[in-house]
């Protein structure tokens, strides 16, 4: 289980000359506590204070069990009132992704005193603390020791002891797995900084691993414990379009107080509107936000998701990248800490005019980093409390509900037929307890039903028998009249669909849920859109194959629905489900296969019941339907990881590899192959984890980690190799060949090449004869022989023709277009490049679209049409920075250097050949590296320092000749003109 505070302990360690040495610790089984080495060694008497701060506390002397003073970790035996046994204690190892992961630390530090000399003699008596941290993954990994960011008392004096003394020994948890014990207060680093002891660390160099292992309770040893990866998360969305509320009502008052501080000039106002659920918080700010269009041209809005069902809320760091995206900040210049982020907010919008709106905010902490600090910006912020702590001080605008002559006009704008009848609509309101959304929803109802009356509507209400006075309650009566005039069905139905754990749906997971037929699902689905207890969300202009109209719930709807689904049998909910998740793999497995970079090797076919999918007959629809459901794939992942189901989890995210081709970003589905790889290895699935490396391997190497890359691919390669699996070896050593290529080991690619068109070969696999053919032409390119080159896209083009896989042509037709461009056919290239590129567009392969716009950049650079070549560019930079291309970006920078060097801005061409040589050092790429140099050198010619320029283009020409690249001949050629 996860962090159980019963069972966290204070420990006191009495001893001559350390009388009252305090530490933390937490049973991880019934008799043995687990702490900091240093904590309780050398003490004559160790006592353990358990279920602090509750009634049941209690105390008992312990003994030392185990202890490792290197790790600085210890084990104590007690023995316990109750002999009870606890649930097993989850713990985690730590995977290296990402750069932080957050985490909780709770102990009894020293800041955290307070006297009570009724409690163990003499000694005062430390609160309980719970330390909100994020750990430093990659810190220290040789030495096991972690880097913890935590935040701690302003007010200690630098001469006084740590005010972090008595956490040591304190659990480190991140989520609901036990992943280290904090030794200590890192004070080298400041206030806020303590390092800790890995237990995966220490479990795999102790002396003693099977005594440890034992002692925590884990049977198993070191492979017992959990894969723990840093969710990677996603921007915040930032709304710049909103629709208007016609029937807006009221709030003139409210309105009045904004409008006057949204003067030009002003300093930056801040106002909080706060009220109950269903007030009309996010109306109000709506409101305003076009009443002020004229005012402020920039208006950005952001749902925060504090009360929004099944989304976790906003963190400030990630709406701040939203944030920063949206002001022109390119996601590859984020910084990482939420700091650095709230500084460059501020410095950007420090001369803006704007209004910005935070809806449905958790609290104060969630908005302070998140507030701009200049005139010019108006803050509108909505929450259901009370935001009291504001770094500013808001202009408080707390809703109550509408008062009775704007409920009523409010309803007989939603309901024009009751006009005649104030006294009815005055006596719904009031029932209504004047709150907004049930208005909303009553009114609906009564226009829905046209041979009800007001009156009809009173009664029916009435004998709910629900007051006005509970905020829950009042809007549940709306909820529940809606419920009851549904049909048993339909009631169902809406149950069934709370269980989502996305936020928006279609018919076919809906069908999923219920057991229905797609269009009976669809029909229910209008039903309730109908009854006002769906909303409708999509694109006008929808996917080709994915059904254009999808539905969520309002959040208190959905709360409310799954108020009424808890009262179904915990059976039957599994069993929906169950249902939704072999939809969703059952539709992700066929999109995939549209989309996959190979055919993969699979060794006993599974047998599915099949399931009513959506038409994704070709690659376009398939593409179209993974980024509709992109939200509701990762959530039900998280779902399946939460559940711990292994099977469907690893099956789920095979599927799912092939969506960082489409839009990236490689960081998240690196993150998603780790779970994979978790729960496979929790199956003892080693086939399966074979192709889950491969995938891995292709992300890293993407990413520019080429190191850990080899190693995963080689391990993919061993498993393949151990099963006798040819088309899996062949698939394997195709990535490793790209990786050689991208590590300029051009004799190495070609050698796994010659063995993956072998295995190809032999096997039958056209797509994957295809792919080597493709890669073997790519690097006969970058070695200069372009007749094989020419021949072996062609060969590729053909197959890929052959097999009906459009973005494979694009590939093909891509570097043709290159090779006609080396070859001075310019023509023919620029041909080639658009008709890739179209396909690339129609199918949206952001990654093709950044390698044609690229080739198309270079060939209008050629041309002369030098506007043309920056639009091109400057597009291919955007997609290799929104999709972590960073191989890319390092080829796009040195062309743009190129650009400029032809526009004759000699300082602007250094500087991207700059960061082009900073780029390619980093994700270790000579050939990029010795391009930037070259470029380099030729603007020093070009500036008229010859002696400097022909000195980088040797040591460019020295790497070239080396790597056996074809630009070795072109700058041989410069360095003798130089010398003529």
């Amino acid at each position: 289980m996860g962090f159980d505070p019963r069972r966290l302990a204070e420990i006191i360690v009495t001893g001559p000359g350390r009388p009252g040495r305090r530490g933390t610790g937490y049973r991880v089984t019934a008799t043995a506590v687990l702490t900091a080495a240093h904590v309780v060694l050398d003490g004559a008497a160790i006592a353990v204070r358990c279920d602090a701060e509750r009634a049941t506390e209690w105390t008992a002397e312990a003994t030392l069990l185990w202890y490792d003073t290197a790790a600085d970790l210890a084990l104590l035996g007690i023995e316990a009132p109750s002999a009870a046994p606890l649930s097993p204690t989850r713990y985690g190892r730590l995977e290296d992704v990402g750069a932080f992961i957050d985490a909780h630390t709770p102990g009894f530090p020293r800041w955290k005193l307070r006297p009570s000399p009724a409690h163990h003699g003499d000694f005062a008596v430390r609160d309980l603390h719970h330390a909100s941290a994020r750990i430093a993954v990659a810190s220290n990994r040789r030495t096991g020791r972690l880097e913890v960011k935590v935040s701690g008392p302003r007010d200690t004096p630098e001469s006084a002891g740590s005010p972090w003394e008595g956490m040591s020994g304190a659990p480190l948890w991140a989520g609901e797995h036990l992943v280290g014990v904090i030794a200590e207060h890192h004070r080298a680093e400041g206030p806020d900084w303590l390092t800790a002891v890995r237990l995966d660390h220490c479990l795999a160099t102790t002396s003693e691993p099977a005594v440890l292992a034992r002692l925590l309770g884990l049977p198993g040893g070191r492979s017992q414990l959990e894969s723990v990866t840093a969710a990677v998360p996603e921007p915040a969305t930032v709304h710049t379009v909103l629709p208007l509320i016609p029937e807006f009502t009221g709030r003139d008052e409210e309105i009045a107080t904004v409008v006057a501080a949204a003067r030009p000039g002003s300093v930056v106002a801040i106002h909080a509107i706060d009220g109950m659920p269903g007030v009309g918080k996010t109306a109000l700010a709506t409101q305003l936000w076009h009443l002020l269009a004229d005012r402020f041209p920039q208006r950005l809005f952001v749902d925060l998701h504090a009360h929004t069902p099944g989304i976790a809320a906003a963190r400030p760091t990630d709406v701040l990248a939203g944030l920063l995206i949206a002001v022109g900040v390119p996601p590859s210049e984020l910084p990482e800490s939420l700091d650095a982020r709230t500084a460059l907010w501020r410095a950007r919008m420090s001369d803006r005019t704007a209004l910005i709106v935070f809806d449905n905010a958790a609290g104060s902490g969630q908005v302070n980093p998140l507030l701009p600090a200049a005139p010019g910006c108006l803050v509108v912020v909505t929450s259901r409390r009370h935001l009291g702590d504001l770094a500013s001080t808001p202009v408080g605008l707390p809703l109550k509900e509408l008062p009775p002559h704007e409920a009523a006009r409010l309803f007989v704008r939603l309901a024009p037929t009751t006009a005649t009848a104030p006294a009815e609509v005055a006596e719904l309101v009031s029932l209504c307890g004047h709150l907004p959304l049930a208005i909303r929803i009553l009114a609906r109802l009564l226009t829905k039903h046209h041979r009800w009356t007001a009156r009809t509507l009173i009664t029916m209400t009435r004998t709910k028998l629900l007051t006005t006075s509970a905020e829950y309650e009042t809007i549940a009566t709306a909820f529940d009249l809606s419920y009851q005039h549904l049909n048993a069905e339909q009631q169902r139905v809406f149950r069934s669909l709370s269980l989502h754990p996305g936020v928006e749906f279609d018919a076919y997971a809906a069908a999923a849920l219920t057991g229905l037929p797609p269009d009976e699902a669809e029909q229910h689905l209008d039903d309730l859109f109908g009854d006002h207890l769906l909303e409708e969300v999509g694109d006008d202009h929808g996917a080709v194959g994915v059904p254009q109209i999808r539905y969520r719930m309002h959040d208190l709807i959905a709360h409310y629905a799954r108020s009424r689904a808890g009262t179904e049998p915990i059976a039957d909910q599994a069993e929906a489900l169950d249902r939704l998740v072999d939809y969703y793999r059952q539709a992700a497995a066929t999109a995939a296969r549209h989309l996959a970079r190979h055919t993969r090797p699979v060794r006993e076919p599974t047998v599915e019941s099949p399931r009513p999918l959506p038409d994704l007959s070709d690659s376009r629809q398939a593409a179209a339907w993974l980024r509709s459901e992109r939200a509701n794939l990762l959530a039900t992942v998280r779902q399946l990881q939460e559940n711990r189901r292994p099977g469907p989890l690893a099956h789920l995210v095979a599927s799912l590899a092939v969506l960082p081709r489409l839009d990236g970003p490689w960081m998240q589905s690196i993150s998603l192959q780790h779970q994979a790889l978790a729960a496979l290895r929790e199956l003892g699935d080693e086939f399966g984890q074979a192709g889950a490396l491969t995938e891995l391997g292709r992300m890293l190497y993407m990413v520019g980690d080429g190191a850990r890359a080899t190693g995963i691919l080689d391990r993919a390669l061993e498993i393949y190799t151990e099963y006798g699996d040819r088309l899996g070896q062949g698939n394997v050593l195709y990535e490793i060949a790209v990786l050689r290529h991208l590590t300029d080991d051009y004799p190495g690619a070609e050698e796994a090449l010659d063995r993956a068109l072998a295995l190809h070969r032999e096997v039958g696999d056209r797509l994957g004869l295809a792919n080597a053919h493709h890669e073997l032409g790519h690097l006969r390119r970058r070695t200069g022989d372009y007749p094989s080159a020419v021949e072996n896209q062609q060969t590729a083009l053909e197959i890929y023709r052959e097999l009906g896989n459009p973005v494979g042509q694009a590939n093909a037709l891509n570097q043709i277009g290159r090779l006609q461009h080396l070859t001075g056919d310019t023509e023919a290239a620029a041909q080639a490049l658009d008709q890739a590129l179209r396909l690339y567009d129609e199918y949206g392969n952001r990654g093709g679209q950044a390698y044609a716009s690229h080739e198309l950049g270079r060939l209008h650079l050629l041309t002369g049409d030098l506007a043309a070549a920056d639009a091109a560019l400057q597009r291919a930079l955007e997609i290799c920075l929104d999709t972590d291309d960073r191989g890319g970006e390092a080829e796009v920078l040195n062309s743009l250097g190129d650009l400029e060097r032809a526009r004759g801005a000699l300082a602007a061409a250094r500087r991207r050949h700059e960061q082009a040589r900073a780029l390619s050092q980093r994700i270790e790429s000579e050939w990029d590296e010795a391009y930037a140099l070259a470029g380099l050198g030729r603007c020093d010619l070009a500036d008229g320092d010859v002696p400097a320029g022909s000195r980088k283009l040797a040591a460019a020409l020295a790497v070239f000749e080396r790597l056996g690249a074809a630009e070795a001949s072109t700058i041989a050629a410069e360095l003798a003109h130089l010398e003529h």
